[in-house]
């Protein structure tokens, strides 16, 4: 069977209540080239007798549509059948899954009782008490595992194809942006009408009010170290903080992934007992997702199978396939900027990956960083606007100048790779000499043939530590495989007499003083004690630690402005505090492009749910 001429089919693979209803019939409703379809292929709500006929009805129908599709659930095909749906040619595949399991089973418990499974825009909802339910835990627990391995299955059926990931949370935040990136996917056009979407949220209420049993739930959750579904209110008063109590460093089960990680040969089994034992092994958040190569590597030449746990053999393949196109896209930057004069030096996660893993899939990249001297910033981005480079959130003709000396890069997207311009390396260097000092201690990089630059070890580890200890929604714990990598590589060649005197004098003792006690109380060996009290002799100012703990915790609009700031600050150390307001605000309307103060707020807040986005795919 083959789609008519100029026609091409795609599927969204999903399962019930992650918004696949709403996301179909907006396709549909907004782009009248596309012909989108519901649960076609459900043998429970279907007259049809066999695939084919389903294939027929939704593929062959020969519409005048140039997409034509449907949304399938796992279950409703058998996997022979699906792949057959799938082979037909040119088959685009959207994956659309909702990160919040407990949401998706709440609100699949509610449609269940209630009888009622959307709610049009001019609707009502049924009042809260009636649509209260009870959860039972274990129920949950085997959901969201059968949930995983749901997805587990969609993403190897889909192997070899065209295949675009969607997010539930994504596309509730901002529908419209979601929605033209889909149809972008597919090959369509802009939309025709965006207008308000047809249908509403159910049940926005609160977990803790919709579930009737919530403490039980809630502490069902808490021994399954699952507390991050039970959302902001609900788990800040349970979530278990690591000893101490700190925010921003790594809880007890991201510790045994880090040790399973990066501990010398020999504890593998012991580290994966207390992983299993933890309940957590099934729903790794984001930051231990991103150790699974240097975990599939680790156990593997330990001969140990952890595939029936975690996909990290598919995930340490992913990571070296995205890491090879990202090197590929940074030698033609490299290229375009060597032919214009400007030299480079490689920030992040290409330099660590080719000059301290050794394995180029071991450290996941999810962009660029690139460094120019800010003298040669605006040649540069003439010759990378000329290669089809844009900015990815300011506007097209935002004069570069006015942001010299108040940012540290702009961000630039082509195609779906991520630039990072940078001409300061951190944000706190802005306004002080660091990056002179890293420019002269700078080492030689080879990127596939290309010559450029990357930090020394030492200033490495400043850089890994600075840019890691900062709160991030993605767990911040890839700064500790990332300093542990560079120390153990590096070896005899890391200067820790330069780390010390660099954070001392560029005042960032707080994070390089607490991040290297980190490593030799959790790492014992890494780290000599003599190179250990080189650094905490760092001194490090009341009002440093009180700037370096803010930046460890969470914070909206309100907590950008005031580590703003704190940068300010840093920047103008002689103004008192009252007399550096008007200064303060001048700056803020600059690094963020605007005409008036009292625009400051709502661009803090564009920016920070920005960050927050890219932060969940990588950064």
């Amino acid at each position: 069977m083959v789609p008519p001429p100029g026609v091409t089919p795609f599927v969204v693979l999903s399962m019930a209540r992650s918004g696949s209803t709403l996301f179909v019939h907006e396709l549909g409703r907004r782009w009248p080239e596309i012909r989108s379809l519901g649960e076609e292929f459900n043998a429970l709500d279907t007259p049809r007798c066999s695939v084919d006929d389903g294939i027929r009805h939704v593929f062959l129908a020969g519409t005048p549509h140039r997409f034509v599709g449907c949304k399938i659930f796992r279950g409703h095909l058998p996997d022979a059948d699906l792949r057959r749906v799938l082979a037909l040619p040119g088959m685009r595949v959207v994956i659309l899954r909702r990160r919040n399991t407990l949401r998706q089973y709440l609100s699949q418990c509610i449609a269940q009782t209630e009888q009622v499974w959307a709610i049009p825009r001019t609707g009502l909802r049924a009042p809260v008490e009636a649509r209260r339910v009870e959860i039972d835990p274990t129920r949950y627990l085997e959901h969201h595992l059968m949930s995983l391995r749901s997805f587990d299955d969609f993403e190897g059926l889909a192997k070899g194809l065209p295949v675009l990931r969607v997010d539930y949370e994504d596309f509730a935040a901002d529908l419209d942006a979601t929605l033209r990136r889909v149809a972008s996917f597919l090959g369509a056009g802009p939309p025709r009408v965006e207008p308000p979407s047809m249908l509403v949220r159910q049940n926005p209420e609160p977990i803790d009010v919709l579930v009737s049993n919530y403490p039980e739930l809630r502490s069902a959750l808490v021994d399954a170290r699952m507390t991050e579904f039970l959302e902001e209110g609900a788990a800040a008063d349970v979530t278990p903080a690591r000893s101490g109590g700190r925010p921003g460093w790594p809880d007890p089960v991201q510790e045994v992934v880090l040790h399973l990680a990066l501990d010398p040969p020999g504890r593998e089994g012991e580290w994966i007992a207390r992983w299993l034992d933890s309940g957590q092994v099934w729903s790794p958040d984001d930051g231990v997702r991103r150790l699974a190569p240097l975990v599939h590597r680790r156990v593997t030449a330990a001969g140990i199978d952890l595939s029936q746990h975690l996909p990290t053999r598919t995930l340490s393949a992913k990571a070296r396939g995205r890491n090879l196109q990202l090197l590929h896209a940074l030698g033609e930057v490299l290229d375009r900027l060597a032919a214009a004069g400007v030299r480079t030096l490689v920030l992040k996660g290409a330099a660590l990956a080719l000059l301290h893993y050794g394995h180029l899939g071991d450290r996941p990249m999810h962009d660029l960083d690139v460094m120019v001297p800010p003298d040669q910033v605006a040649i540069a981005l003439d010759g990378l606007r000329a290669d089809g480079w844009t900015f990815l959130v300011l506007p097209a003709d935002t004069p570069i100048e006015r942001l010299l000396t108040v940012r540290h890069s702009v961000a630039l997207v082509r195609d779906d790779i991520e630039l990072d311009l940078h001409w300061h390396s951190l944000v706190e260097s802005v306004g002080t000499s660091l990056d002179d000092d890293l420019w002269a201690t700078s080492v030689p990089l080879d990127v596939l043939g290309r010559s450029t630059r990357a930090l020394c070890p030492a200033d490495q580890v400043l850089h890994v530590a600075v840019h890691g200890l900062r709160w991030n929604p993605v767990p911040t714990i890839r700064w500790v495989a990332d300093a542990h990598t560079v120390i153990t590589s590096a070896g005899p060649d890391l200067d820790w007499r330069r780390l010390a005197d660099l954070a001392r004098r560029h005042r960032l003792g707080a994070p390089v003083t607490a991040a290297v006690g980190y490593l030799a109380t959790e790492f014992p060996g890494i780290v000599a004690p003599e190179d250990r009290a080189v650094v905490a002799a760092v001194p490090v100012s009341r009002r440093d630690r009180r700037v370096f703990e803010h930046g460890l915790r969470p914070h909206g609009p309100t907590g950008t402005a005031l580590s703003a700031w704190y940068r300010y600050r840093r920047r103008v150390p002689h103004r008192t505090g009252v007399g550096a307001l008007p200064g303060f605000f001048h700056d803020m309307m600059r690094q963020l492009d605007l005409d008036r103060a009292t625009q400051v707020p709502g661009r803090l807040a564009r920016e920070v749910a920005l960050r927050r986005r890219r932060s969940r795919t990588g950064a």
